[in-house]
């Protein structure tokens, strides 16, 4: 890397970090194929995970030295207890993580098959917040560098709209996911960010269901992550970036995007990196993230990936001249 990467530790140590965003339980369904309308198919295996985009997040973030604190719901059951469990283990600071008594801690039902998976979201406690039981709005701006926004519940987003928007020099990062980046209320909300992060499908449904970010013309960056095709920068006023996908011995894609989003937002405020560096960081550690099962598997950090980044650009630069 053409920068000194001892630089970038020390400077995400410094970073308060906010994720607002779910809190789930993860049940994973392993199947060899999926079935037709109608059909059965055996399911091979059921295991169990934490999950939730917000809490990866946050924990991978964490692990990468930040400094970060999560707003996000869990019912008052066993596994809102394990989850709150596993954040404070992971140094994140839980005191804005809402504790409901009426509804359950959310489940994601992941169905794998050799060729794809998908979600199946109960939102459950996840939907339960408002911003009356949490953040007052200059705790946003005055306390938090980053502001991670993943996939909160409709009546804090609105409660929040305001104070983002007023936000002084707090870096905002809007990861919907598949859920809002489907919604039309996604087009009223996207101009608060100073980045939009979505997969493949999720902007080509934002697209689809509203009128959002006509191509390079947005207000925010929007940055596409494509799997084995890499990841896609689209910054306004400006020629498009794409940094191709690092090989890696993938076993699992769950998780990668929200150690994307983690990384991304760990760096997107160090001016002493490249638009191009901070996504080739990002981009490395989501592919680091595919070499373990589960949502926070292959948990690394910010020192190891900018090991694998250096070694993966070398062979990169040697390749080519030759």
């Amino acid at each position: 890397m053409s920068i000194d990467a001892r630089r970038i530790p020390l400077s995400i140590s410094k970073l308060r970090m906010l994720v607002i965003g779910s809190i789930n339980r993860d049940v994973f369904l392993r199947l060899n194929r999926f079935p037709a309308n109608d059909g059965s198919a055996e399911v091979e295996a059921v295991a169990e995970d934490l999950g939730g985009h917000g809490a990866n997040c946050a924990v991978r973030a964490a692990h990468l030295g930040a400094q970060v604190s999560l707003m996000g719901a869990v019912g008052d059951d066993k596994s809102g207890s394990m989850l709150i469990e596993d954040l404070r283990r992971a140094r994140v600071d839980i005191s804005r993580v809402h504790v409901d008594n009426s509804l359950p801690t959310g489940t994601v039902f992941i169905p794998q098959a050799p060729d794809r998976q998908f979600m199946l979201m109960h939102r459950g406690a996840n939907d339960s917040q408002t911003a009356s039981q949490d953040l007052p709005s200059k705790l946003i701006v005055g306390e938090f560098d980053v502001v991670v926004l993943m996939d909160p519940s409709h009546g804090l987003l609105n409660a929040l709209l305001r104070p983002l928007m007023d936000r002084d020099r707090t870096t905002l990062v809007w990861a919907p996911g598949g859920l809002w980046a489907s919604r039309p209320e996604f087009a009223r909300s996207q101009n608060i960010a100073d980045t939009i992060i979505l997969n493949r499908p999720e902007y080509d449904s934002a697209l689809e269901s509203s009128e959002c970010f006509p191509e390079q013309q947005c207000f925010p960056d929007v940055i596409v992550t494509a799997g084995s095709i890499g990841a896609y920068l689209h910054k306004r006023g400006a020629r498009s970036l794409h940094v191709p996908a690092f090989a890696v011995d993938a076993v699992d894609a769950t998780g990668a995007g929200d150690a994307f989003v983690a990384a991304y937002s760990a760096v997107a405020g160090l001016d002493f990196l490249t638009a191009l560096e901070r996504l080739q960081v990002a981009s490395m550690a989501g592919g680091l993230a595919t070499q373990a099962r589960g949502a926070r598997g292959g948990l690394c950090s910010v020192e190891t990936i900018l090991v694998h980044l250096e070694r993966a650009l070398s062979k990169i630069k040697d390749t080519d001249s030759n």
